[in-house]
């Protein structure tokens, strides 16, 4: 094993590596590489990962001989403050490695919902079936126009993910075939390097500089420009899809993001109206901030008003929230608005924050 392994570690790797040998020739190629230390043990757990959640049964197969076999290992919990609930993305249960901690991965399960995809917090490929969860730059009201346009710009971003995705896996394969080149894609000398060095399965995983720029894994999306339907659109809409599309506009974290520029100007609009001296900006200090939140309970699909402007009555309810805390001050204030993802009580908005500049 490469020095990068602690001792125990690389023990117990070798003993899991001679069990998958007869398993999956796939894992055993990955394995392989993290033992003669080509890839390091972040890249071997992500690619073991990708292939044994490609094929259930090989999962439960791997978890089962991977706890066997790291039983030793036991370790501290790895805190991340940031994570939800405060106790870190993982924990250690006693038994076994940590293990990622139920409340987060319960928080992701439940994000990947409503969203489908979550390409910040990816270090591989967007998983198969998945539409990519992106924003879209628009100061459209109307929710079941907002819903459509996120359909809109999902499906554009999707065809660049699938054509450059194909194209890398096309690039890989001739580079392992000794092959001459007919697409060019990313980095071709890097990803050269990577089919020898590391193998063509985990060259093929990819990174972010081999995804399209508009989407790429570890990163927050920016918006995406689409055309706004038209009425006569939205008109010939049935009222299942209308609602099919306000839910995609409230229910997804990138359908509220797409509604932030929007309310923070009119949030704005309603501070300044009012006598306030105050611009957009970011804030900072949330705790010596002023703070006024509004939210609505996600039904069922389908269950979300299509006709209810959830985007000027937010930002009336917010303005007014922030004017009644503040009344009568001279000061200079900066505003800035976030969406509201409680998703494990199903409830959701968005949330103003006021900083009196000193």
């Amino acid at each position: 094993m490469t020095d990068a392994f602690d001792p125990k570690v690389s023990e117990a790797l070798q003993k899991l590596l001679d069990q998958l040998s007869k398993e999956s020739p796939e894992l055993r190629e990955v394995l392989d590489h993290a033992k003669e230390g080509r890839i390091d043990e972040a890249q071997a757990m992500a690619s073991m990962m990708e292939i044994a959640l490609s094929d259930p049964k090989l999962a439960a197969r791997t978890q089962a001989m991977a706890g066997r076999a790291l039983m030793p290992l036991r370790e501290a919990a790895v805190v991340d403050p940031e994570s939800p609930a405060g106790t870190g993305a993982l924990f250690d249960s006693g038994v076994g490695l940590p293990q990622l901690n139920p409340l987060y991965e319960a928080a992701l399960i439940e994000r990947a919902q409503f969203d489908e995809d979550i390409p910040e917090l990816r270090t591989g490929p967007m998983p198969a079936g998945a539409k990519p969860a992106v924003s879209v730059d628009t100061d459209a009201r109307n929710p079941v126009a907002l819903g459509q346009m996120l359909r809109e710009a999902s499906d554009q971003v999707g065809k660049k993910v699938a054509e450059r995705r194909q194209k890398h896996l096309e690039a890989v394969s001739r580079i392992a075939e000794g092959l001459p080149l007919d697409n060019i894609v990313g980095d071709l000398e890097k990803l050269a390097e990577d089919v020898k060095d590391k193998g063509a399965l985990v060259a093929a995983q990819g990174s972010a500089a081999t995804d399209p720029a508009v989407y790429r894994r570890g990163k927050t999306p920016a918006p995406v420009k689409v055309a706004r339907p038209k009425g006569s659109a939205l008109a010939l809409l049935s009222p299942e899809d209308r609602r099919k599309n306000a839910w995609k506009f409230l229910s997804t974290t990138q359908g509220r993001r797409t509604a932030v520029g929007t309310i923070t100007a009119l949030v704005l609009e309603q501070l300044q109206d009012a006598g306030l001296d105050v611009e957009p900006g970011r804030v900072e200090d949330k705790e010596g901030s002023t703070k006024y939140l509004w939210s609505v309970q996600l039904g069922e699909e389908g269950a979300t008003q299509s006709s209810f402007s959830f985007i000027d009555v937010a930002a009336r309810a917010l303005g007014h929230g922030l004017l009644r805390q503040i009344e009568g001050t001279a000061d200079s204030f900066i505003l800035m608005v976030e969406p509201h993802n409680n998703l494990a009580d199903h409830e959701v908005g968005w949330v103003a924050w006021l900083w009196r500049e000193t």
